[in-house]
């Protein structure tokens, strides 16, 4: 018999619910630390980013590092997901992104020379 059912059955005794809904909880949060290590990481890298001033480089490096978490958080869905939907959009969210980074990558590479701490557009 499951650890919960069987901790539910004596009533009398509320202390084995209590420690089966710890368990319970438990097993979700491993579950769920995959994907908040990954957003953790991407907030502590976004937040340790050094802006240049220039608008335009600053958007392409902020945005890479924002679809890496999107990326990465995709990937714990494909490991720990169980939802075929989602398993599916994970995919797509992972080559979109990837495309995407490429771009920024060619972006930042083509006007590295050229960057200076004016902001066009603005």
């Amino acid at each position: 018999m499951p650890l919960i059912a069987s901790a539910q059955m004596n009533s009398s005794d509320s202390k084995p619910a209590v420690n089966a809904s710890m368990h319970s909880n438990a097993i979700a949060e491993n579950k769920d630390m995959a994907i908040n290590k990954s957003m953790e990481g991407m907030q502590q890298k976004l937040s340790s980013m050094s802006m240049s001033g220039n608008t335009d480089h600053d958007f392409a490096m902020i945005m890479k590092e924002h679809h890496q978490g999107a990326i990465d958080m995709a990937e714990v869905e494909l490991k720990q997901g169980k939802d075929p939907q989602l398993q599916k959009m994970a995919s797509k969210i992972i080559a979109a992104q990837k495309k995407e980074m490429a771009e920024f990558d060619t972006w930042l590479k083509k006007h590295e020379a050229n960057m200076s701490s004016s902001q066009p557009g603005k």
